[in-house]
């Protein structure tokens, strides 16, 4: 039988005896296999009294360690090794080490409540949120002696960084019993794993390959989800045929006698597809084999969408390191990685903390709760803010538990990775808008909200602001059982779940409902009993008045009535209001529900976007029908706006209902698609006022004023200026910004069809504008073309010069305040002219544009008596051997 000695990091115990003596905390990095899960706890038991709390990421994990440690005990679960996590527990008061979830701690801490001379963080690699907040809590407080002293530990660590928060030097300990072969699988043309085409057959492919060379025990088939580990053991088991394995999946949210048959000892060789449940803390027996398909799926937070978005990812160096020492174990193993060296090269080397990808409201009142010290006293009655003090704190050799964690004033917790911080000042705006945080600091609601049963923090405020337990009807609980615990069990499903009918199901036991659901169901079922004693509660005399609430039961529909106002109240920017055929939030999300009889607006409770490789999609997992008559306030208002159809080039119009509640709150409650040519005169009218602005928008968005400005019309506007500038009798528009505006508001007031904004709409607006009589001797005054002496037509160009534009000469190139005119035309077809050129009454210089034969400006001039005198000879050395069929008289003067 095998014992703690027996393990491979057993054969560094005198280093881990001169660490505890020389520092208080331990920094350890041991190889996966080396068996630090098991053995540091068992050591540290054997020189302290106290209690070794073991963290763990996962609940599997813990049970797996707890049941093993046990084993090498020799003594069942509940004794000397204890396992706890949400929904179970066994553990006694022997209990000398307790594995347990980083959150099932984090929550006992949080109500007050802490038993451990050690606390071990396991796995810290993998840097979920709840890891970070405790490492920064109880490594912020290393100053009190009182509390627990921490070990970290993972297989891979950011050394350094770790080194320098908790002053101690890092022990690189242990070493894999058994050498793991790595090898890299190039995977087939056409095959993209990170798409998920062709992953089956790769795996096959690589099943086969360990199958081939003898190395068939236990394999784990690492896989990002549920689907591609059905579609996976599927292939393998018509591919290698069921006779040659036992097939097996691992999952998260599997009932616990699924999840044991895993860790059963048999002769029998297996293969299990699993996820990254067991890439960490687990000994699946007799592993020889590992399949990497070297993704993942990770749950991120879109700060734009306000929405979780489930992406396939691939995994970190740090992530195939831990999935390949699951082999190796207990023999030579072999692990196969579905991609190539040089794939390898370039992957992240580090887990990504789980800070930077997660809605961080929940975490930022837990860190406030933290650092204001405050929860319950041993009793269970809540510490005044006078003695503040973290109570119950049972460190046995504390004379007293509210002296083990006295607490001074608020003291500042920083995390390892800091939140965001657009998305911090987000979530601190929501939770002081919901009056759980004041100036950062927590307030009465945000402490009754931390001490609920759940940590979802819009349910625990409607828990926290229940002031009797018939604020509490079952029906809201069921309800929110099914928010908080349901989300695997809602994210199957193929099509959008009602909660009421979830709820009610689960009351009347019509549904076997999760058994996480059902666990929560009974929690808030016991906070609302601690409750039934309010059942007339006190309040405050005001003005006189006794303000005495009379908490008097519900019934039927009243009960429905209080639910959905509450969760009304609880998540605001989840109603989703009527937009034609689909629902639209707040954030400008829509959402397409398919049921038979849609409700009139919805709560959308659980929302998720996929994300591949070539698709994104949101789907609503669970929702809340919301009828009409509850959105209503004491006014309701009508508003409209325009949409872009970019199919049709067309805006439509949107007559958007509004309600405003008695406190100024204003909800959007319904909206729907208006044709502008089927739409009332009076609507016509109002979605006419708004094409202005829309247009105005849209084009310069889309840069189209050149459909309407076209080069043609911006010279005739420029004449028309240039008119105005010269000739101020005549008392002639500036066409200035004032008057372009004007011009543009004619252009689109009223129009919906981009094809309706062309030229030809808008030189008539401009020709009308500047009036159509005059445009004769506009065109006179500013002619196009110039008739030359031999008889051929020079162009004249008009130019708008932003800057002046200086010579050498100091000279401004312009021939009027903004504009340059200039004339074009080749060598020879001025070589009867000379001068000056001057139009519009010989009030307008225009500038020569000298051409090559190639027509290539030689030469911009002024005067052209000056460059047939000065210049001319030069250009005619250059240009007579390249151009010689082309007049080049030596002297033209």
């Amino acid at each position: 039988m095998r014992t703690y000695k027996d393990l491979a990091i057993a054969e560094e115990e005198d280093k881990l005896v001169h660490a505890i003596e020389t520092s208080r905390n331990l920094l350890i990095e041991a190889p996966t296999g080396s068996g630090k899960s098991l053995y540091i706890p068992w050591f540290l038991s054997r020189h302290f009294s106290g209690r070794i709390v073991v963290l763990q990421p996962r609940r599997i994990a813990a049970l797996a360690l707890a049941q093993y440690s046990a084993k090498l005990h020799n003594e069942p679960c509940g004794k000397t090794v204890g396992y706890q996590f949400r929904q179970d527990s066994c553990k006694s008061s022997e209990t000398r080490i307790l594995f347990q979830t980083y959150g099932n701690f984090l929550q006992e801490l949080l109500h007050g409540k802490l038993n451990a001379d050690w606390v071990v963080f396991d796995e810290y690699h993998e840097r979920k949120a709840d890891m970070d907040l405790l490492f920064a809590y109880f490594n912020g407080r290393q100053q009190k002696p009182q509390l627990p002293r921490i070990a970290v530990m993972s297989a891979a660590l950011n050394r350094d960084e770790l080194e320098a928060a908790l002053g101690v030097k890092c022990l690189q300990l242990g070493h894999p019993l058994y050498p793991v072969q790595i090898l890299h699988q190039k995977p087939a043309a056409g095959v993209n794993i990170a798409a998920g085409q062709g992953i089956e057959s790769e795996v096959v492919r690589a099943l086969r390959t360990l199958y081939r060379n003898n190395i068939w025990q236990t394999t784990l088939v690492f896989l990002p989800g549920k689907a591609e580990i059905a579609r996976c053991h599927t292939a393998a088991s018509e591919a290698l045929g069921v006779g040659v394995a036992e097939f097996l999946e691992l999952y998260g949210g599997q009932d616990r006698e699924t999840q044991d048959r895993i860790f059963e000892e048999t002769e029998r060789p297996r293969v299990i597809f699993t996820t990254n449940i067991a890439e960490t803390s687990i000994t699946v027996p007799n592993v020889t084999g590992v399949v990497d398909s070297g993704i993942e799926r990770v749950n991120e937070y879109d700060d734009s969408k306000k929405v979780n978005v489930l992406r396939t990812l691939p995994i970190s160096l740090q992530n195939a390191i831990q999935r390949s020492g699951r082999s190796g174990r207990t023999q030579n193993g072999c692990a196969i990685r579905l991609w190539t060296e040089d794939t390898e090269k370039h992957m992240p080397q580090g887990i990504v903390p789980e800070v930077l990808q997660i809605e961080p409201s929940e975490l930022i009142l837990q860190k406030a709760a933290l650092e204001e010290s405050w929860p319950l006293s041993p009793d269970g009655s809540r510490v005044t803010s006078q003695q503040n003090v973290i109570a119950s704190h049972s460190n046995p050799k504390a004379t007293n538990d509210a002296d083990v964690i006295a607490s001074a004033a608020k003291q500042s917790i920083t995390l390892p990775t800091a939140i965001p911080a657009a998305r911090e000042k987000t979530a601190t705006t929501m939770l002081e808008n919901f009056g759980m945080l004041q100036d950062g600091h927590i307030t009465e609601l945000g402490k009754r909200a931390i001490q609920t049963p759940i940590s979802n923090i819009p349910l625990a405020l409607i828990l926290a602001k229940a002031e009797c337990a018939e604020d509490l009807p079952d029906l809201l609980l069921a309800a929110m059982a099914w928010i908080h615990s349901g989300t695997e069990f809602v994210q199957k499903a193929k099509v959008s779940l009602d909660l009421f009918t979830l709820a009610k199901d689960t009351l009347s036991k019509a549904i076997n409902a999760p058994r996480e659901v059902t666990f929560t169901l009974k929690q808030l079922r016991d906070y609302r009993d601690k409750l039934r004693h309010c059942e007339t509660k006190e309040m405050p005399v005001q003005d006189g008045h006794d303000n005495t609430r009379h908490c008097e039961p519900q019934r039927g529909e009243a009960i429905h009535a209080v639910v959905i106002r509450s969760l009304l109240n609880a998540f605001p920017e989840a109603l989703a209001t009527p937009s034609g055929n689909v629902y639209k939030l707040s954030n400008g999300n829509t959402i397409r529900l398919q049921v038979a009889e849609a409700p009139y607006a919805i709560l959308a409770l659980s929302m998720l976007r996929t994300e591949a490789a070539s698709k994104s999609e949101l789907r609503v997992n669970l929702y809340a029908p919301v009828p009409k008559e509850m959105l209503g306030g004491e006014s309701d208002k009508i508003r409209y706006e325009l949409l872009w159809r970019s199919g049709q080039e067309r805006f439509i119009g949107i007559e958007i209902h509004e309600s405003e509640s008695p406190n100024g709150d204003v909800r959007e409650t319904s909206r729907k698609e208006i044709l502008p040519q089927e739409a009332s005169p009076k609507v016509l009218e109002k979605l006419k006022e708004l094409t202005v602005d829309a247009w105005r928008d849209k084009l310069e968005k889309e840069n189209w004023t050149g459909r309407y400005l076209t080069e043609n019309l911006q010279t005739l506007l420029i004449k028309m200026r240039l008119a105005a500038k010269l000739y101020p009798e005549y008392g002639l528009p500036e066409f200035n910004n004032e008057d372009m505006e004007l011009i543009f508001n004619e252009l689109t007031d009223g129009i919906f069809l981009l094809r309706d904004i062309n030229e030809d709409r808008y030189r008539n607006i401009v020709e009308d504008y500047f009036g159509k009589s005059m445009l004769a001797w506009l065109q006179k005054t500013f002619p196009d073309h110039y008739v030359l002496p031999n008889g051929k037509r020079a162009r004249y160009s008009y130019q708008a010069v932003a800057t002046d534009d200086e010579q050498s000469s100091g000279k401004i190139v312009q021939s009027a305040d903004g504009v340059l005119v200039e004339i074009s035309a080749r060598i020879e077809d001025f070589m009867q002219l000379r001068g000056e050129h001057k139009i519009a009454d010989n009030k307008l210089k225009v500038r020569y544009d000298i051409l090559a034969p190639n027509f290539r400006t030689i030469q911009k001039t002024w005067d052209l008596t000056s460059f047939w005198q000065n210049t001319y000879a030069e250009v005619r050395k250059e240009l007579r051997g390249r151009y010689p069929k082309h007049p080049w008289p030596e002297k033209i003067m």
